[in-house]
């Protein structure tokens, strides 16, 4: 590769340390929730950096036919793992005071998983970046850093295959790769949106349009006035993707091109004299920012996690804001002694280079060691229970059972599981419990009654799909099927009592404060609004169950809550806070929550009649000072924001006995 001008030109560029704090201050901006709600786009900013960055030191190795991958290792791994090292070492020991069991099991496998650079890997398989659980992940924000190192692992090794081809067929190579990648990346996004977020394949363009511009830049020149407007437009679309954005945002896909270019635009024009937004960004408080931005990165997000964790009603703005200055004083005092110490250049001497990428080698295998056993111990040992007092245990509502039906199998052979497991309930009545996750969190009540009746009756709840017939919610949309196959079950087994739950509210309407959009769709009417299809298939339905012979009965949303409640009633234990804080009150008021459930409320209760009964679980979770309760007796009534546990789902079981009691009595006189 004819490489003498990337070779030669390669020099530092402060403009690009300014580029960084433009990158990562967002960033945590975002995480902190003071504004920036598109701020997550930051991360794609590094991407371009990076991949810019990488490819003009590798070219300038393969220019001088001294490419080594064992050398561009050893400066990854000196410019990578001793900051890591000292984040994650004192995330470990602060996950061990303030994580409780279960999330502190699943931490050990967060350890693991990032140790072992696969932690995008690990957290595509676990939940959505934007959810709300995603809070309690301390090593979530190392997911682009394996993103970064998987990419590593190949793309100097194309570069050094294609050298020989010349610099116009690298280039040409590059781009098509590119290319591909982000058409990929827009492809997947509607069908495998947690899968196109986390991995590599589709984020892999981002670090690529990095490459391009680091393999073109010196083959084209541009006069000083395009480069001006052009920065100035690089600008405009970092700001306008970092303020226009938000959770609902599909991402990456489309619309990560705006932050990229905009990068892109800024790293090419300001290469030979800086523009005024190069002069801006090389400014002396961005270029610190900029120095500092990888242990900035490295540092908010656990401390984000941990004074998240340990609150009971959220984090104030003071508190939020004083979570920023101090990981920017981590970041500084990490920089200082941890980062620069060890970021050598290499040596001329054979010997002594051969010596530092040894050591750099020992001690990332070390390191590696010491963190996966750790990660596995705390796995293995069930997230140490004996930190935390009986009642605090009892509050964290660890019952994690939760039994679906399997989707796949009831669209396959038409036929629905039973809902109680016990062998003892023998007589099955015409009964079917169908709907999503809320659905099966009210069966923690229903299967008291089948074991006080002996009785059993079926089940249909499905994660994430809404008990209504011709409609989609993707990137769901095989719930289409499964509903057709429970209505169809309900016609041909002579099901008599339908009861319909489900978390109605986000379809329509979406819950900004979880990152879910609305994403109710009617393929037959794909023009219609998610409030304008559930107004219409939710009726439909009724009519078709209906048609069946089956009455219908609908139970109304439970209150979700604003805190993750298992943790915010522990915490106020444990931080002995109990005394302080009224636990009646930690709840949404019940204004709030009629609210939010007006819509849904009023097109449900627009569908009543003799043979349709909407069940209102509210009077059931009601303080008399006009909260929503959450607690009761000792034990928290929620297994999360808005998924009630099996005390809490107790507390309404009286709106079901009367459908169970008249089956019941209709074939046999119930034995108690």
């Amino acid at each position: 590769m004819n490489s003498q001008h990337s070779a030669s030109n390669l020099r530092y560029r402060p403009d690009i340390d300014g580029l960084r704090a433009l990158a990562v201050i967002p960033v945590a901006l975002f995480h902190l929730d003071l504004g920036f709600s598109g701020g997550f786009v930051g991360v794609d900013i590094f991407f371009v950096i990076s991949g810019y960055l990488i490819t003009s030191i590798i070219i300038k190795d393969i220019a001088k036919d001294a490419f080594s991958m064992r050398q561009f290792w050893a400066r990854r791994i000196r410019r990578i793992l001793p900051a890591a090292v000292v984040m994650v070492t004192a995330t470990i020991i602060g996950a061990s005071i303030v994580l409780y069991p279960e999330q502190f099991e699943d931490f050990g496998k967060e350890v693991v998983a990032q140790t072992t650079l696969v932690s995008n890997i690990y957290f595509w398989q676990q939940d959505d970046y934007f959810a709300a659980p995603s809070e309690h992940l301390a090593l979530l924000h190392t997911w682009s850093l394996s993103v970064e190192e998987q990419f590593y692992f190949f793309f100097p090794l194309l570069l050094f295959a294609l050298h020989k081809r010349g610099e116009t067929k690298t280039f040409k190579w590059v781009l098509a790769i590119t290319i591909l990648s982000f058409t990929w990346s827009c492809f997947s996004l509607t069908r495998y949106p947690s899968a196109t977020f986390f991995l590599l394949p589709s984020r892999a363009w981002e670090l690529l349009i990095g490459a391009a511009i680091a393999l073109f830049q010196y083959r084209k020149t541009l006069s000083h006035t395009l480069n001006e407007i052009l920065s100035w437009l690089g600008i405009a679309l970092i700001v306008y993707s970092i303020f226009a954005y938000d959770k609902g945002t599909p991402f990456p896909g489309a619309a990560a091109i705006l932050p990229c270019i905009g990068a892109a635009l800024l790293i090419f024009c300001n290469h030979q004299k800086l523009t005024f937004p190069g002069k801006i960004l090389a400014l002396p408080p961005c270029i610190f920012v900029g120095k500092i931005s990888y242990s900035f990165y490295l540092w908010h997000w656990p401390l984000i996690v941990f004074a998240k964790y340990a609150s009971v009603q959220g984090l104030s703005i003071e508190t939020r804001v004083g979570i920023g200055i101090a990981s920017l004083i981590l970041a500084y005092l990490s920089w200082k002694f941890v980062e620069t110490p060890f970021r050598k250049k290499t040596s001329p001497d054979p010997g002594i280079e051969a010596a530092s990428q040894k050591r750099a080698f020992k001690g990332f295998y070390i390191s590696c060691a010491v963190f996966i056993l750790l990660g596995a111990v705390i796995y293995k040992t069930d997230g140490l229970e004996s930190r935390f007092s009986k009642q605090v245990l009892t509050y964290l509502d660890r019952d994690t059972k939760r039994r679906f039906a399997d989707a796949d199998a009831v669209v396959e052979t038409g036929k629905l599981p039973l809902a109680s497991d016990n062998p003892a309930n023998t007589r099955v009545m015409p009964i079917l419990l169908w709907g999503d996750s809320h659905a099966r969190c009210a069966l923690y009540g229903i299967e008291d009654l089948c074991d006080e009746y002996g009785i059993n009756f079926y089940m249909a709840p499905s994660s994430g799909t809404p008990p209504l017939v011709g409609i989609t919610c993707p990137p769901k949309v095989e719930m289409t099927a499964f509903n057709d196959a429970v209505l169809n079950f309900i016609k041909t087994n002579q099901i008599r009592e339908v009861i319909l739950v489900a978390r109605w509210s986000a379809y329509p309407l979406g819950d900004e404060s979880a990152g879910l959009r609305a994403r109710l769709h009617n393929p037959s009417a794909p023009d219609k609004t998610p409030k304008e299809v559930f107004k219409d298939s939710l009726p439909s339905t009724i009519a078709k169950i209906r048609q069946a012979g089956a009455h219908v009965w609908i139970l109304k949303q439970v209150p979700k809550q604003d805190l993750y409640v298992p943790k915010a009633l522990a915490n106020a234990i444990r931080y002995g806070r109990s005394q302080s804080v009224d636990m009646e009150t930690l709840g949404i008021t019940i204004e709030q929550h009629l609210k939010r459930q007006s819509f849904v409320n009023g097109i449900i209760d627009a569908n009543t009649s003799p043979q349709v009964i909407a069940l209102d679980p509210l009077p059931y979770l009601s303080t008399p000072s006009g909260h929503c309760r959450i607690e009761k007796n000792g034990n928290s009534l929620y297994h999360d924001e808005d998924h009630v546990s099996r005390h809490g789902s107790r507390e309404f079981k009286p709106l079901f006995e009367p459908i169970f009691k008249q089956w019941v009595e209709t074939y046999a006189p119930a034995t108690k």
